[in-house]
């Protein structure tokens, strides 16, 4: 006869969970902070922001400038001024801040002097670094520019045959620019310094 007695303790074992020893001690399961490390995706080239850069290394530019002129020596007095000049501007490179300036034109000085003036000099532009810019920032153009020029001058000064140098230190601000400079004149032999503060317009030709 089939005892069913004997199968009862095979029964309580499949149906009640494992009793652990006496003394052994249950942690609960610890949470495993760890988090997988994000991939650092490295640009190679150049940084998108300097595609937004006008390309063109050669700009043309022309400008204007009114103000006034003080005589300092051999006598000294007051005269307006009036001078419009145009050339061009070549970058040292696409994301460079420096430039060469190139310019000429004519220039009038109420003395009664009247100059051709052509020059050269060095241009910094005070444009945002690309460090900066991010890629909401559209405007990575110069936020204002300084120049600093030396002319040469030819043409007459009270009715005499004159020639001379000038020095102009230019601020720019868009298209509105502050400039101040020293003016060295012989004419025939009268030589006179004067020094020039103007304001005036710069516009450049196809920069965008």
């Amino acid at each position: 006869m089939f005892d069913t007695l004997s199968l009862l303790p095979l029964l309580l074992a499949q149906l009640l969970p494992a009793v652990p020893a006496t003394g052994a001690s249950q942690s609960p399961a610890q949470f495993d902070p760890t988090f997988e490390q994000p991939t650092v995706v490295r640009e190679r080239g150049a940084s998108p922001v300097f595609y937004r850069i006008d390309p063109r290394l050669v700009y043309g530019f022309v400008r204007s400038q009114t103000g006034v002129h003080v005589r300092v020596a051999p006598t000294a007095g007051a005269a307006f001024t009036f001078g419009a000049l145009g050339g061009a501007l070549v970058r040292a490179g696409r994301n460079a801040r420096v430039s060469l300036v190139a310019e000429t034109g004519y220039r009038y000085v109420g003395f009664g002097s009247h100059f051709v003036v052509f020059g050269a000099g060095l241009l910094i532009d005070a444009r945002p670094r690309l460090d900066d810019v991010t890629e909401r920032d559209s405007d990575v153009r110069a936020r204002g520019r300084v120049a600093l020029i030396l002319h040469g001058l030819a043409g007459a000064s009270e009715s005499r045959g004159a020639r001379g140098v000038r020095t102009s230190l230019v601020f720019a601000m868009g298209w509105l620019t502050v400039g101040a400079g020293h003016q060295w004149v012989d004419a025939e032999g009268l030589h006179t310094h004067e020094l020039h503060l103007e304001l005036g317009t710069m516009v450049t030709i196809g920069e965008r």
